[in-house]
């Protein structure tokens, strides 16, 4: 899309949390994102991370974390768990990147497992990875984003569940963070609309690819997070702050670079971004063609976690050397 076919639409009135972390963390790549530039295929990282929750909906939507390990129902349910993550990242065409690789995403499925060989809980009927959308109350806008299960906890009640895997070790700073996400506090924003004070909140599913070192870092952590109706009243109006500062830079069409250089170059646990080259010509970012840079395509698709769809239907009938999958992130 060109910069003024862009300018010529309205502002969004559907968000979720990668457009606003997106915009807070960089307007322009905000920018960027909306006119549908995006990786060329898919990043190991990404594809890593799909693959886990792949294997993740399948095994805790089975019999396997309620049977004996080594019964039969445990095995059936392990081995078809495993082998669609790992088919998966076959077809994605993703490249073996350090930790981010087939290897490295077998060893950590055959260590999570022993870990976690029961749970004290179950995924509901419906409870595998699912987008949502729910109004903002008062306004016109939407919130909205995928979740990556649903279970129901004796004791607790319903919670949504999040697996996040991480190429740094796991570490107090990392675990703490979650009390501050406002992606955590969107699922649970939207928990309590749709089921009231009976849901919980969110289990946090954590696993750290540093399985060189396992033994001295722990490889997984689990903690449940909660909120309070004054901390979900706080994010709402956060939510409506942040969607008028979007519509201020639209209707002022001023799109700043990251004002932190680490959001362009990348850090400990961070990618570098897509668009730093962008960024370095000498001409207006909106007079650049992102297309002649290296890793860059256009995707039209719209961007609409709340539409979500199996990521295995995406590499459907494709053979690895043609997979050229694209997706926003």
């Amino acid at each position: 899309m060109q910069n003024h076919e862009l300018r010529e639409q309205d502002p969004p009135l559907k968000y979720d949390n990668t457009l606003g972390s997106s915009y807070e963390s960089c307007p322009r790549r905000f920018y960027f994102q909306r006119r549908g530039f995006t990786y060329r295929g898919k990043p190991s990282y990404f594809a890593f991370g799909s693959a886990w929750g792949i294997f993740q909906g399948i095994w805790h939507s089975s019999e396997g974390p309620h049977s004996d390990p080594g019964s039969k129902e445990w095995e059936l349910s392990f081995a078809l768990a495993l082998s669609e993550a790992l088919e998966y990242w076959d077809l994605s065409g993703a490249e073996d990147i350090r930790n981010d690789s087939r290897g490295n995403l077998q060893a950590l499925i055959l260590r999570y497992v022993e870990n976690y060989s029961h749970e004290p809980w179950k995924m509901v009927k419906e409870g595998a990875e699912r987008g949502w959308l729910w109004p903002l109350e008062g306004s016109p806008y939407f919130l909205g984003g995928s979740i990556d299960g649903q279970l129901y906890w004796e004791g607790l009640g319903s919670l949504f569940k999040e697996d996040k895997t991480t190429g740094i070790y796991l570490n107090d700073q990392y675990i703490r963070q979650w009390n501050f996400a406002n992606q955590v506090t969107g699922y649970i924003w939207y928990g309590r609309k749709l089921y009231g004070e009976e849901f919980f909140g969110v289990l946090m599913d954590m696993a750290s690819k540093q399985i060189t070192k396992a033994g001295k870092t722990p490889l997984f952590g689990r903690v449940l997070e909660t909120r309070s109706e004054d901390k979900l009243r706080e994010f709402e109006a956060d939510w409506l702050h942040r969607i008028h500062r979007i519509e201020d830079s639209w209707n002022r069409w001023h799109w700043p670079k990251a004002m932190n250089p680490i959001e362009c170059t990348g850090g400990l646990g961070r990618s570098q971004c897509l668009f730093q080259r962008v960024c370095l010509s000498d001409m207006h970012f909106s007079e650049v063609n992102p297309l002649q840079f290296d890793n860059i395509v256009l995707d039209e698709t719209p961007w609409e976690p709340w539409n979500w769809t199996d990521p295995r239907k995406e590499l459907e009938g494709m053979k690895p050397n043609e997979t050229n999958s694209v997706k926003r992130i």
